[in-house]
């Protein structure tokens, strides 16, 4: 399944809407229910299988409205390991997660260092405010 820009794509829990070429970022991805790792699996896919998709892409992925109270840390283990799967396509110059909560925040951090020996520069903010700033001094920065 390809979501198509603005398209909400449903799973039982997780929702998801990927936008390309929505500023700051190259591709924008949204989360909405409550987070699974069969939901997570199913959004990387759904992204690095997009034909839009290229290595180098500025994401933001925005957990604003993500329930991430029921993921374990064998889930977060699984979506590291789907990252793993895809980590030569998803080569991003800069993906940055909005995590907004103490759980999402420290999630995301454990997430971060699961993968960390991948190569994809990643950044972990509080608010969406605080990562498009990130992403703008990025871009400002490469010139």
């Amino acid at each position: 399944m390809t979501a198509r820009r603005g398209d909400l794509s449903h799973h039982p829990a997780v929702e998801f809407r990927i936008d390309f070429g929505a500023p700051p970022a190259d591709v924008t991805l949204v989360t909405a229910g409550r987070a699974t790792l069969d939901g997570f699996e199913r959004m990387i896919h759904t992204l690095v299988d997009d034909p839009r998709f290229r290595p180098g892409m500025v994401i933001l992925v925005d957990h604003t409205d993500l329930d991430l109270n029921a993921l374990t840390d064998d889930d977060i283990a699984g979506v590291a390991e789907t990252t793993r799967e895809v980590a030569e396509t998803l080569q991003a110059a800069l993906l940055v997660i909005v995590a907004p909560t103490i759980i999402g925040y420290g999630l995301s951090r454990r997430w971060q260092s699961l993968v960390a020996d991948l190569g994809i520069a990643v950044r972990v903010e509080m608010s969406r405010d605080d990562a498009e700033i990130v992403i703008c001094a990025q871009r400002e920065a490469a010139g």
